[in-house]
């Protein structure tokens, strides 16, 4: 649904849209209502259709957040192969550092971003 959403989304629009959909996962996947695994899952797949817009060239601090947050997603989840899903989350924190350093904004890696 993300993904096409923002593919339908241009200019100014995208960007605002990429938001909404990344604020959404954020609340969804750190719900504690409902099933846990499928509350992840959906945080998951909204950070990824973010990523759509949120080009780490355009927009680098948005895809740093991104990254971290798909991390942390990919960290806690429940569902696949533990060990993927833990190098998936190294790969998105390894990127996430690639903008946010000691230098500029600390990348937390043990908690949600942004």
């Amino acid at each position: 649904m993300g993904k096409y959403f923002l593919s339908q989304s241009s200019g100014v629009l995208a960007p605002i849209s990429a938001e909404l959909i990344w604020k959404f996962g954020k609340m969804i996947a750190k719900l504690s209502l409902g099933n846990k695994a499928i509350n992840l899952e959906i945080g998951i797949a909204c950070y990824q259709a973010a990523l759509q817009v949120y080009q780490r060239n355009q927009f680098p601090q948005e895809w740093a957040a991104t990254q971290a947050n798909l991390a942390n997603g990919y960290k806690n989840r429940i569902k696949g192969n533990k060990a993927e899903n833990i190098e998936k989350a190294i790969l998105a924190f390894e990127n996430a550092l690639q903008i946010r350093t000691k230098r500029g904004i600390t990348c937390r890696m043990g908690s949600d971003s942004k």
